[in-house]
């Protein structure tokens, strides 16, 4: 009996989708948005059961690069750090911990911990750990229970906006979260209001497709050429990302108030390596490859990406760091 309502459960789901495929593209009169709108649920289902897999040294890896990424920019000792979408695991609080810092809130909209994998990750992390960073994390991490101490790290079930900290913080860090956040000029301010003077945004962005278009099938591109219309659908239906430039994000943080807005080129569209080059040195005649496979996808792309440069497609991770200058005193502040 389970498996028949299962079964009927799933069928009036698929049924559910496919009536909303039709709406969109008899709204949008265009029958190739459908049959990419077809593709993308497919993809995003097959990604769906993909995430159900646990590879222990795989995440230890990711979270490893990951928190490279930060201090390159970041030194975190005496720091109070917030994380906007910490996610499942709790990676960066611990490795923060180990470089001194003095209080982490993981911020997140719904609480998505996976445990007890979580656990399983941090008591691998601690048994690489030296005795002298043992000694050191022991004021925030309990060894014997593989859990954090409350005076140290906190959990938070909110949206950025909607938080209110006891202290300024001294960084926010963010990974593969920003680009599935839709109005990205409201985080902007609030991470402006939430930071203290001379503290800092630090996030990267994964700006591909996030698995909608198969690359064997279609153009790295082909996600910009869906159009906007047809795009607030997806995203909505979907958390898929938001299709932002790099431009955009700097403009946007520097209207929030920033004193310095800085992307940071990390891969390009084919998984090259940038060296962290800044974007706007960015040039795509240096690029052949990535220049020809614009030529033939641009003039198909949503209106308002046609019109903007080439550089602005280059990279497909890139890194947003935005600088809350500290203040300075005025000769008549010190009199």
């Amino acid at each position: 009996m389970r498996k028949r309502n299962g079964w009927l459960s799933s069928l009036k789901k698929k049924i559910s989708q496919y009536k909303v495929l039709t709406i969109i593209a008899y709204i949008v009169h265009n029958y190739s948005e459908y049959i990419k709108l077809h593709y993308f649920f497919h993809s995003a289902n097959n990604s769906a059961r993909a995430k159900n897999t646990f590879d222990k040294k795989k995440e230890l890896e990711k979270a490893n690069i990951e928190f490279s990424l930060y201090q390159r920019f970041a030194s975190f000792k005496n720091k109070r750090v917030l994380e906007l979408g910490v996610g499942a695991y709790f990676l960066n609080p611990f490795y923060c911990l180990v470089k001194g810092a003095r209080e982490f809130i993981g911020l997140d909209l719904w609480n998505c911990v996976r445990e007890p994998e979580n656990t399983i990750l941090l008591q691998s992390a601690s048994e690489n750990l030296s005795l002298k960073e043992k000694e050191q994390c022991k004021r925030g991490f309990d060894f014997k229970k593989n859990k954090f101490l409350p005076q140290y790290f906190s959990y938070v079930n909110k949206d950025i906006s909607d938080y209110v900290p006891k202290e300024k913080l001294d960084y926010i860090i963010s990974y593969a979260t920003f680009e599935h956040i839709y109005d990205i000029k409201k985080v902007a301010s609030s991470c402006y209001s939430l930071l203290d003077k001379g503290g800092a945004v630090i996030a990267v962005v994964d700006n591909e497709d996030h698995g909608m278009f198969d690359k064997k099938r279609f153009s790295v591109y082909e996600y910009y050429t869906i159009k906007e219309s047809c795009y607030k659908h997806m995203v909505a239906l979907s958390g898929r990302p938001n299709r932002f430039t790099p431009l955009q994000y700097k403009k946007w943080f520097s209207d929030a108030g920033f004193d310095s807005v800085d992307i940071f080129a990390y891969k390009d569209v084919l998984h090259n390596p940038l060296s962290f080059k800044k974007y706007e040195d960015l040039q795509i005649v240096d690029f052949p490859t990535i220049e020809r496979l614009l030529r033939e996808k641009k003039k198909k792309f949503a209106k308002k990406y046609r019109v903007m440069s080439d550089e602005a497609f280059i990279a497909s991770y890139f890194i947003l760091v935005a600088r809350k200058e500290k203040a300075t005193l005025t000769h008549e502040a010190i009199i």
